[in-house]
């Protein structure tokens, strides 16, 4: 285990509009604001078609081959998750999501690039 203490500093609170895409849009907003580290949540909605990565199409394949699940109809999602630096050092989003719809739901991450979730409403604090 590896861990380093940390504190507060800024806090930034963010209303999505309609079609805005995740992760994109939150990486956006982090390197234009230089945030390099951050803990991120949503609560919102999900329009019909956003795609989610449910697991690996084989658990066993190298390298992994993202299962990629798309929502049927608009969904309720909530997500949680990481902003930490990529490989060239820019803010890199990593969320897992939860989206329910009609006493169904769906649970995986919206980090697949160009096909993450397309936001109806959502707020992120």
């Amino acid at each position: 285990m590896r861990y380093c203490e940390a504190s507060q500093g800024r806090v930034f609170i963010l209303s999505l509009d309609d079609g805005d895409m995740i992760p994109g849009v939150i990486e956006k907003f982090a390197e234009e604001k230089r945030v390099q580290r951050g803990y991120c949540m949503l609560l919102g909605g999900a329009q019909k078609g956003s795609k989610i990565v449910v697991g690996p199409v084989n658990e066993a394949s190298r390298p992994v081959v993202p299962f990629v699940y798309e929502l049927e109809g608009v969904h309720k999602v909530m997500e949680i998750g990481t902003i930490f630096p990529d490989e060239e050092g820019r803010p890199a989003l990593h969320m897992h999501v939860s989206a329910g719809r009609n006493g169904k739901v769906s649970t995986g991450c919206s980090k697949d690039r160009g096909q993450g979730l397309a936001v109806i409403r959502g707020g992120f604090g």
